[in-house]
């Protein structure tokens, strides 16, 4: 008798992979923060006042800002000369598909109450840019406290607080003659949460086209120095960065640190068995900014080099 007991197991394959991620197809662009990746810090990922796209928007404390967004649509268009959205609605049919697909596709919401959101959350974050970019500072909500415009440009930083990209650039180019030189004003109006940010890309109508999402744009250009980090090469079309190891095993090896006198946080310099790091400034908004990054990196399939 053969006391090896052979046990055959039929495995459904589709059931147990039903709900996971396809890492490069079906991964949204725009996605939500993995529950044990999440856990780490939740409030890092929760917006304060606004809801940007669909993943918090019936969120009650945030139904408040709901009203300000349509009193912004109605600035946009006075200021514009514009009698209705419907140039708006009309650029944003015709983009419904796509924008929607940035989504995961288990997002339950009606395609009529995801083009209202596509529309008002888009004009909001234009006239807001406005606003801030050429000191309106008339407005109510705005005046009312720097706190809550820092609140505002911080929610518009969360990796699951975006809208796709290409809805932003369609609704610059139909509010101003020129979009393409907004691009470096916004960039630079969060750069007193990432200070060391500058617009270091050229973008033109086919590459910034390629942007996912304002979250994107923005690391795009503050972790671009990283680009110039030594690159090694690791065999037949295989290319890996640099590793340094931790501070406890460079020190062991003889390491010495001592602090940098650059002021971008980036520029780490070893010279003579030294190894000089610029201060980092601490802030209340850092740990929400590094958080979101993170996730952005470790989650986004779009084989980040930052990462």
């Amino acid at each position: 008798m053969n006391n090896t007991a052979e046990i055959c197991i039929e495995i459904d394959i589709d059931r147990w992979t039903q709900g996971l991620p396809a890492e490069f197809s079906s991964w949204p662009k725009i996605f939500q923060v993995p529950p044990y990746f999440r856990n780490l810090n939740v409030k890092a990922y929760e917006p304060k006042l606004i809801s940007v796209g669909p993943y918090h928007c019936q969120k009650d404390h945030l139904k408040a800002m709901e009203t300000q967004k349509g009193r912004f649509l109605k600035d946009l268009l006075r200021r514009t000369n514009q009698n209705s959205a419907q140039r708006y609605e009309e650029a944003m049919r015709g983009m419904m598909e796509n924008a929607r697909n940035y989504y995961a596709e288990s997002l339950v919401i009606s395609n009529e109450d995801f083009f209202k959101m596509m529309v008002l959350d888009g004009c909001f974050i234009v006239e807001l840019f406005s606003k801030l970019i050429n000191k309106r500072s008339n407005d109510s909500i705005l005046r009312m406290n720097v706190q809550i415009c820092t609140n505002i440009l911080e929610d518009l930083i969360l990796v699951e607080n975006q809208l796709p990209f290409f809805v932003l650039w369609e609704f610059l180019g139909i509010t101003f003659q020129n979009q393409s030189t907004w691009i470096h004003q916004i960039i630079e109006l969060f750069g007193y949460l990432m200070p060391e940010i500058k617009d270091c890309q050229i973008y033109d109508e086919r590459s910034i086209r390629k942007v996912k999402h304002l979250l994107e744009l923005l690391c795009t250009n503050w972790l671009s120095s990283v680009g110039s980090m030594p690159v090694r090469e690791q065999g037949e079309g295989d290319v890996m960065r640099d590793s340094i190891g931790s501070a406890t095993k460079l020190q062991e090896a003889g390491i010495k640190f001592r602090r940098g006198n650059e002021h971008n946080m980036f520029n780490i310099k070893f010279e003579n068995g030294t190894l000089y790091i610029p201060p980092v400034t601490i802030q209340d908004h850092t740990e929400l900014l590094y958080f979101n990054i993170i996730a952005y990196e470790q989650f986004d399939n779009s084989g980040s080099q930052n990462a």
